[in-house]
């Protein structure tokens, strides 16, 4: 339960009487006295994330200790001044100082997200649970014997305990304990003790036999055929314990756990890990007070493939809380430093490094990855096992997704760098970039180095931002909840500095639909931002994973456009820069668009004066066909031709001619019909409409042939050839 206030007014009194610390809100900064922030060890004075605020003590012999862009004095008055906590969320250690003394100080940090609470613990135990069955997957424990040393690993208590706690206090491992309670499992026993024979009410076979038996013996009054039986005999009978090998381990779990947070809550005193270690104590208690749990002895060593332990709803439950606690033992996790050391709550920072598992397995479905290789994520050392996810450290899993008709590999990374490089390698061409996931695909059968210098790889950027929008958070009653628009501009930033990137995304704890922007008619490239929230039923994942697998069709596509336009750039990129000082056209006569180095001239010879006269009023230029050395070859560069250069005798001409269609054969008898000058000798020809072009951007200017490249061997023996326009306007010459 919390309390809104305009001012927060704290008393001091432990420090000095009647000392007074006032906290004032700026605009609409928010100040909450939290009455239960026991329960979650928190300071009941809380603030809020990204927000100002005045503070000041009533004696002006008091002040705070300096803390760079978090705590800064006024400029004369030093016990006053303005706290911004910034990015910053959990508890806050500040120090009061008077003269050479000092005084701790705790403050609450809020994120602005009204849920953090249950996401920082989801968040948490999802890791845990994700690393640890991760170890459990390549170390399986079949019996263990019961044996734990804290002091071990003293220098990480808190780091286990945070791991602890996150599934100790979770719902899963309460209801276990609450069924093993109420359905504890049970063995028949079998008891057999000497009894005052008119105490026993039915006879057995063996209570028969033992009524001949000596001793003393009574009188049976001659109600029964024998006169005396005995006065006491043995007796057997059945009875239900709970005192089994299942529920021994049960207790002696949670003993652990409660040995554990004991020493953690004698090790942080006067610490918020001291309230959050003594909650914890307090429920482990409860739940040993149980009346199961009296009858119950210590356990020596246990079989851990017990089927009931691995089976049975409750058991197996605390079966895989203790394993994770066992493997948490060894587990170090630096990384996690930054999510909660000294206190510290850094939600933002943890929900990175959540997105980066839940990436991971949609990666892994989505691509059908077999299972990743645990040193990819988990490296051995003599003592520890450490977690190599960390904030600002590279961390890359790979794999490879084979289909029918196409194989490729796949690399997941984290906070990998792209630095600026020169073409054609990998890399950014001007600043460095360093997005917080990177999913890059390639052909198998090279190197990515390879891949990126062939046009042949293709990444996407994925970037988690937990802090929303700010007009979504003003008003609880709010849907809204957006990404920011500086983030999505931020992706923008990836997507066109970062050589090769086929799409940028954001991903943040929102609760709209996905946003997603193509950039021509396919799912790439691509830009946008997906919700995805701290939850177990509702994340927003399945919008993920269905948009990876859009993904994965597109990169099996070998006819994409984007598989076509990256063979192009890497063709035209391949090639040295060409530059032309003089006038090239833009358009054909059908006003379409000329690429100089893509659009072929076709070169050929004219006999004489009357047979360009008659090109000319035909409209028409034949090539010889077959398969003569002067014959056209037919290839698409010849097919596409968009102009004609032709000469004669002469190496110099200006007889350019633009195409205007498709090439035609022409027969024998057509030629002679049309009056061609000469006596035609192929049986066949291809023949090309031309005319002058409209626009009479060539007029003035003039061609040696016997300049182009492919002229010298052709002119000589009036072989036909081709040329590109870039080429051509190259070697033009101005008569002027």
């Amino acid at each position: 339960m919390k309390t809104s206030v305009k001012e927060l007014v704290i008393s001091l009194d432990n420090i000095q009487n009647g000392l007074v610390l006032t906290i004032f809100g700026k605009g609409i900064s928010s100040l909450n006295h939290q009455l239960d922030a026991d329960r979650y060890g928190e300071s009941e004075w809380q603030l809020t994330e990204g927000e100002e605020y005045e503070y000041e003590f009533s004696d002006k012999t008091f002040t705070f200790e300096p803390i760079s862009t978090i705590i800064r004095h006024s400029y004369k008055r030093s016990w006053q001044g303005l706290l911004r906590p910034g990015n910053y969320t959990g508890t806050l250690c500040l120090t009061i100082v008077n003269g050479f003394k000092n005084w701790a100080f705790h403050l609450e940090i809020r994120s602005k997200k009204v849920s953090y609470r249950a996401d920082y613990r989801f968040m948490l135990e999802s890791i845990t649970e994700y690393c640890t069955d991760l170890l459990m997957q390549h170390s399986s424990p079949v019996t263990h014997n019961f044996e734990t040393n804290f002091e071990v690993d003293s220098s990480n208590l808190y780091q286990r305990f945070s791991f602890v706690k996150s599934v100790i206090r979770s719902d899963e491992f309460s209801e276990a304990i609450n069924r093993i309670v109420l359905f504890p499992i049970a063995r028949w026993k079998t008891d057999r003790e000497e009894r005052a024979i008119n105490s026993i009410r039915r006879f057995g076979k063996q209570e028969i036999r033992q009524l001949s038996k000596g001793g003393k013996r009574i009188s049976t009054s001659g109600f029964l055929s024998i006169e005396t039986i005995p006065e006491y005999i043995f007796s057997e009978s059945r009875v239900e314990i709970v005192d089994t090998h299942e529920n021994r381990f049960v207790k002696y779990a949670l003993e652990q756990f409660l040995f554990f947070c004991e020493d953690i809550e004698r090790r942080a005193s006067n610490t918020r890990t001291e309230k959050e270690a003594r909650e914890i104590v307090l429920f482990l208690e409860e739940q040993l007070r149980h009346d199961l749990f009296r009858t119950v002895s210590k356990p020596t060593n246990l079989k851990l493939n017990s089927p009931v332990l691995q089976r049975k709803e409750g058991y197996r439950e605390v079966l895989r809380v203790w394993l994770m606690f066992d493997l948490a033992a060894k587990l170090i996790w630096n990384g996690g430093e930054d999510v909660y050391k000294a206190g510290k709550r850094d939600i933002a920072t943890l929900y990175e490094y959540w997105i980066f598992f839940q990436l991971l397995k949609c990666v892994q479905r989505v691509f059908n990855i077999s299972e990743i290789p645990l040193s990819d994520l988990i490296e051995s050392t003599k003592d520890e096992l450490g977690l190599k996810l960390k904030k600002g450290k590279h961390l890359a899993i790979t794999g490879i997704s084979a289909t029918k008709w196409r194989q490729l590999n796949i690399r997941f990374s984290f906070n990998r760098s792209f630095r600026y490089s020169n073409y054609p390698e990998g890399g950014s061409w001007s600043l460095s970039f360093y997005p917080d996931y990177t999913l890059s695909v390639w052909p198998i059968g090279m190197t990515s180095e390879e891949a990126e210098r062939q046009e042949m790889i293709v990444h996407l950027h994925f970037d988690a931002k937990y802090k929303l929008d700010d007009f979504s958070l003003r008003s609880q009653k709010s849907s809204k909840k957006q990404f920011k628009k500086e983030d999505l501009l931020k992706m923008h930033a990836y997507r066109d500095a970062i050589r090769r990137t086929a799409g940028a995304y954001i991903i943040y704890p929102g609760d709209d639909v996905p946003y997603e922007k193509m950039g021509f008619k396919e799912i790439l490239p691509g830009l946008g931002a997906f919700a995805i929230r701290p939850s177990g039923n509702d994340s927003g994942l399945d919008h993920l994973e269905r948009f990876l697998m859009d993904i994965r069709e597109h990169l099996m596509n070998r006819v994409s456009q984007r598989e076509q336009l990256s063979a192009y750039l890497q063709v035209i990129h391949g090639k040295e820069p060409a530059s032309i000082n003089g006038y090239i056209p833009e358009f054909d006569h059908l006003q379409k668009r000329l690429v100089p180095d893509n659009t072929t001239v076709l070169v050929g010879y004219y006999k004489s004066k009357a047979h360009i006269d008659w090109c000319e009023q035909k409209g028409v230029y034949n090539f010889r066909t077959g398969s003569g050395k002067s014959a056209l070859k037919l290839t698409p560069e010849i097919v596409a031709a968009r102009y004609l250069l032709l000469y004669s005798k002469e190496p110099h001409t200006s007889e350019l001619w633009e195409i205007k269609d498709s090439p035609q054969f022409w027969s024998k008898q057509d030629l002679i019909d049309a009056k061609y000058p000469g006596e035609p000798s192929q049986d066949a020809y291809l023949v090309l409409s031309i005319s002058k072009p409209i626009t009479k951007w060539s007029e003035g200017l003039y061609w040696n042939v016997m300049q182009f490249d492919s002229g010298q061997k052709s002119i000589p023996k009036r072989y036909p050839f081709y040329i590109t326009l870039m080429e051509l306007m190259d070697k033009a010459k101005n008569n002027s």
